[in-house]
């Protein structure tokens, strides 16, 4: 199945537009839209539409004397003929069967064609004769995206996450797949996804602000978010977007240039004075209505030493000036890389509204990264481009040597390195075949920062050439520009300046034997466990504290996260607590090192990572979970794992005969979307199995509802689950999710009309605290999905027990532990 979209050329006002579906056995023609994201959003809809299991083909036939009129689009006309005629109601069943098996694919390719026809210049494709074809007509093509669906995130259809990576699967094999250091632009949005959240905040903000400071790390992703994820939210008929940046000439200079274009090109306008960008803004405000959203993009350009302080101030004073009426139509964003938000902040007196409405940009997390790689490569794969037999490995493999000590992985570097190794095994692949990409490459072809390294060198080897060609002249900006962003870029991807570079290359990928160990330390390392037993055997005598036996105990179990629990327990006040420390400093041991990094990084997410990591071994986790839980982090939140009065965790394991676990549900996304497995119905949702029904025996108290799920072989839902499963499969939107689960039938978890209060509320496994828990509310009245801390443990709900899919690893669903409570008083 694939779309062909037809619009005018860009230089025609009319963006009417409409498409074709062709498939295996029929063609179908669109009505018109508006525009191409309205005409792309209604070929995603009809996707959607055909992996629906609600429809049939005898909701769309229509019965036309001896024939059959097939209707996808809600009796609409057809932009060209009258609509898919078909002889039979069988052949109309064959044909819809076929569109809801091409359905199932993950990618779909969408040519885009523009009318070659001379046409007035206000006309629209309206005016064509396309009665019954048109074919008539010459269409020459413009570019092509691909509409894609997820594969590996378990479920209902979301859409590839932002990675900072793009792919165009029209490219022959060896051309390269992978776009190394260029920023989305309008047309890459099926390929932008990850910053939606970011997105509609900076649209909120600029609607309650006029000026916005956005501001992050270089290469964070700030001028994609802008001018492909800001670009795409803006509403088509009455906001625009307009990007300017400062290069030979000044922002204000840019600025005119671009707002006189419009005033001529949209308006016919031509208006004295053009080049102050004051009058050209308010005469256009004067022809429409539309809100301008006036990007200065690339803010740090404007600090640079050869620019003039009068050129500071005047860019900043023509923005107050700008949005000083009260109803003004603009809209302003500075966007400025992070090191230069001080810079920026002098000119406050200019520009009174600069810090009051700001915006930090972060980097994406590494599993973020990772998702976001799976599913690139599994298009690639998919398309022929790529051979990649684990996608899944190799893009944690990958990720985890980019990523830096908070965890992050830079974009730009992922970039380069995907494009080098693609390189690299082309150049070893026969043409015409697919370009393996594996693990077995990543061996073969070296470390990833030599690859990266080797790809910066290259670029600036032109670049610096080019520089000493131009060393009797003046000073090239852009030159200085490039190479001061290529050796920045090179220098985040950990990359050093090597004064023989292809010296370092060659040794890198020679085979190295294996290190020896010197003498010293491995004496070193037989000294140490005596010495440390010396050291508390000469403190021990007329002591009076408890770490001396802890030395003992400590200096028994001999390995660094003993060492290191100690370190957590007595901190600097133990006995033995500095003869330990040099112990794990001599030891170089993974745990030592990532416990200093821990203490540096007082955050969530590090403080996660490391007791996801390290929490069988029980090193410092008292520590960690109390910082977990001061902090509110979801992985305490969500995964129960502290005592607390109420529910005291079983020392005993649940018996055998304690429940008889039905069959495991079908595993896998391709399944049914519900099943019955013995007297009991599940949903699938995402990685989640959910009952379709209260389980029998309710309401329960939440003590009582653990129990009751555990005995069946299920378990409650966390509350991280129910938010996964709102933000990944529903889109973040909890009305969204509301529609999609009630209704009448088996399939749905709700039916509004069996909600006489307006609510329906139902336990999670998440506590919120001694005396409360967590639930999740089915508010028929708002047509919404709530969450709730605060309900008593003693209270009676209903609950609806899970089992998570065995097959769809790699979800991102965070995980949920549960406790078995044992209620003995006094225990």
């Amino acid at each position: 199945m694939n779309f062909l979209l037809y619009s005018l050329k860009p230089e025609y006002e009319s963006t009417v537009c409409y498409f074709r579906m062709d498939s295996q056995l029929a063609s179908v023609y669109s009505p018109f839209y508006a525009d191409r994201a309205a005409a792309l959003a209604a070929m995603r809809g009809l996707i959607l539409r055909f992996r629906s299991s609600n429809d049939s083909v005898e909701s769309v036939l229509e019965e036309e004397e001896d024939q059959w009129l097939i209707q996808l689009f809600n009796g609409q006309a057809p932009a060209v003929g009258n609509g898919l005629l078909v002889e039979s109601e069988e052949l109309a069943a064959k044909i819809y069967g076929d569109w809801e098996h091409d359905a199932k694919a993950d990618t779909f390719p969408v040519a885009f064609w523009e009318s070659a026809e001379d046409i007035p210049e206000d006309g629209s494709l309206k005016d064509l004769d396309l009665s019954v074809s048109d074919d008539q007509y010459a269409w020459e093509a413009a570019g092509s995206t691909v509409l894609t669906f997820e594969k590996k995130k378990g479920g209902l259809f979301g859409e590839l996450p932002n990675l900072g990576l793009q792919a165009n699967p029209i490219r022959k094999p060896c051309e390269p797949v992978f776009n190394a250091l260029s920023p989305f632009v309008s047309a890459d949005l099926p390929f932008y996804h990850g910053r939606q959240t970011e997105v509609d905040e900076i649209y909120d903000l600029l609607h309650h602000k006029s000026v916005l400071l956005l501001y992050g790390d270089d290469r964070v992703g700030k001028t994609s978010l802008l001018q492909c994820g800001l670009a795409n939210r803006l509403e088509s008929d009455a906001e625009r977007l307009i990007m300017v940046r400062r290069e030979e000439e000044s922002l204000l200079t840019a600025l005119s240039h671009q707002l006189g274009r419009i005033l001529a090109e949209e308006y016919g306008e031509e208006v004295s004075g053009a080049e102050d960008p004051v009058t050209l803004a308010r005469h256009l405000e004067l022809l429409d209505d539309t809100l301008t959203f006036l990007v200065f993009d690339q803010l740090e350009l404007l600090f640079s030493e050869d620019i003039t302080h009068e050129e500071r101030t005047a860019t900043f004073r023509f923005v107050r000036d700008l949005v000083a009426p009260e109803k003004n139509r603009f809209r302003v964003v500075l966007s400025v890389r992070e090191s230069f938000l001080a810079a920026a902040a002098d000119y406050e007196d200019q520009l009174p509204v600069l810090l009051e409405n700001r915006f930090r940009l972060l980097p994406l997390k590494q599993n973020s990264m990772v998702d976001a790689s799976v599913n690139l490569l599994d298009i690639l794969n998919l398309r022929g481009l790529l051979a990649v037999d684990d996608s899944e490995g190799l893009a944690e493999r990958i990720c985890a040597e980019l990523a830096d000590e908070n965890g992050n992985v830079p974009a730009h570097c992922l970039q380069i390195y995907l494009h080098q190794l693609h390189q690299k095994s082309c150049g070893e692949t026969t043409p015409g075949n697919p370009v393996p990409l594996n693990q077995e490459v990543v061996d073969k072809f070296g470390p990833a920062t030599m690859l990266i390294d080797e790809y910066y060198t290259e670029k600036l080897e032109v670049l610096e050439a080019r520089k000493r060609e131009d060393d009797d002249g003046p000073v090239n900006p852009v030159l200085a520009k490039e190479l001061n962003e290529l050796k920045t870029g090179r220098t985040d991807c950990g990359c050093e300046e090597k004064k023989n570079q292809k010296a370092v290359a060659a040794a890198a990928v020679a085979p190295v034997p294996a290190p020896m160990v010197p003498w010293w330390l491995t004496g070193l390392f037989i000294v140490t466990p005596l010495a440390l037993f010396g050291y508390w055997w000469m403190n021990q005598n007329g002591s009076e504290s408890p770490s001396v036996s802890a030395c003992e105990i400590t200096l028994a179990a001999g390995n660094c996260e003993a060492f290191l629990d100690y370190l957590c327990i007595y901190g600097e006040e133990g006995v033995c607590t500095a003869a330990f420390r040099d112990s794990m400093d001599a030891q170089n041991c993974a745990i030592w090192r990532d416990y200093k990094l821990l203490r540096r990084s007082q955050n969530c997410a590090s403080y996660e990572a490391f007791y996801r990591k390290y929490r069988d071994s029980g090193a410092c986790m008292d520590d960690v979970r109390a910082s977990l839980v001061d902090w509110g982090c979801a992985l305490v939140r969500d995964t129960v794992q502290l005592t607390v009065r109420d529910t005291i965790i079983q020392e005993k394991p649940v018996p055998s005969t304690y429940g008889s676990p039905p069959a495991t549900p079908a595993p896998g996304p391709d399944g049914p979307p519900c099943q019955t497995f013995g007297t009991t119905n599940f949903k699938r949702i995402g990685p989640l199995w959910v009952m379709t029904d209260a389980l029998a025996g309710g309401p329960y108290r939440w003590e009582d509802a653990l129990d009751a799920c555990v005995m069946r072989g299920w378990r409650l839902p966390c509350v991280g689950e129910i938010d996964f499963l709102i933000e990944k499969i529903y889109r973040d939107d909890p009305q969204r999710a509301y529609a999609m689960l009630t209704g009448t039938s088996d399939c749905y978890l709700v039916n509004p009309a069996e909600a006489p209060s307006g609510k329906i509320e139902f336990w999670t496994a998440t506590e919120a605290n001694d005396a409360n828990a967590w639930t999740y509310v089915f508010d028929v009245q708002a047509k919404t999905i709530d969450r709730e801390s605060a309900t008593p443990k003693s209270a009676r709900l209903p609950c609806l027990c899970v089992q998570k899919d065995p097959v769809q690893q790699g979800s991102g669903v965070p995980p949920c532990y549960q406790k078995r409570v044992d209620r003995r008083p006094g225990k």
